[in-house]
């Protein structure tokens, strides 16, 4: 079953536009079958209906500037309300790590590059159980912000050791465009919030803008499958290489071929009208 959603958005009950009933129609009327409504330390329960999953959620955002560090936590799934609040507690980001693990959740840290998230301080955090990154946050590009890409923090972190699952979302706040934009598509057993979660922890998702495409490593060749895109790009952390790029019009299929230099690969699509599909950091 192959479930279309949303991780990351927000409704009045925080500083979304609006409320969770509007939110929840909005995006089910544009196809989607799950959403997460994370609202900033306010925790929003899973309610399963006949036409949206709605996966419990909240976010935690510390610290005020980049050079001492922000970080913003994404919980999904908790069983109930952990009470954490930004005052009087304070809670730093491996107190709010370990709550939400206590309380069954998935971690997401959002959008590392608007962030400025430094590679070597979340592969510090990943053995605390975070399950994934935002490598898309439609909300932190322009108009609205910059950075909502961070591919090249991803490349990093396998450098580093670390190969994070890697989301795409929308972390809707205006609803001026942002919205319906960046999503996962999980093969999931059922529509129940543990089938998508269990996805989302092992891989079992792209993270897309449209494109849908399939990542396959045999005998040192890396191919792709995919709908009609016009450039696949095979990122790999050998510097130069000559067959990197695919380009042409409504390509379906490209390959790669490892180098000895390569430890990771991760693939980028981008089909005619603009919109991207992104694999994680696969290790080789």
């Amino acid at each position: 079953m192959l479930l279309k959603g949303n991780l990351h958005t927000h409704t009045t009950n925080s500083d979304g536009a609006k409320t969770p009933a509007e939110v929840i129609s909005l995006y089910a009327e544009r196809g989607y079958d799950f959403i997460a409504l994370t609202d900033h330390y306010v925790y929003n329960p899973a309610d399963e209906r006949r036409n949206m999953t709605v996966i419990s959620g909240v976010e935690y955002d510390i610290g005020t500037n980049a050079k001492d560090g922000i970080w913003h936590i994404v919980a999904l799934g908790m069983k109930g309300d952990p009470g954490l609040t930004r005052e009087p507690s304070k809670p730093d980001v491996r107190t709010i790590i370990r709550t939400i693990k206590e309380h069954g959740g998935t971690v997401d840290l959002a959008h590392p590059a608007w962030s400025m998230n430094r590679p070597e301080e979340m592969i510090a955090l990943a053995p605390l159980g975070v399950d994934c990154t935002e490598i898309y946050n439609t909300l932190s590009g322009v108009p609205f912000n910059c950075r909502p890409y961070s591919g090249d923090i991803v490349d990093m972190l396998a450098l580093g050791g670390w190969y994070p699952e890697c989301i795409a979302v929308d972390d809707t706040h205006f609803y001026k465009g942002e919205e319906c934009r960046s999503y996962i598509l999980a093969d999931c057993e059922d529509r129940s919030q543990e089938s998508i979660l269990k996805a989302v922890r092992e891989g079992n998702f792209i993270a897309t803008q449209g494109p849908e495409f399939a990542v396959n490593i045999d005998g040192g060749v890396v191919s792709v499958e995919c709908t009609p895109c016009e450039q696949i790009v095979f990122y790999t952390d050998t510097l130069y290489v000559g067959d990197r790029v695919t380009r042409g019009t409504g390509v379906k299929k490209a390959t790669y071929y490892i180098k000895p230099t390569d430890t990771f690969v991760r693939v980028v699509l981008t089909d005619e009208q603009g919109r991207t599909g992104w694999s994680r950091a696969i290790r080789v």
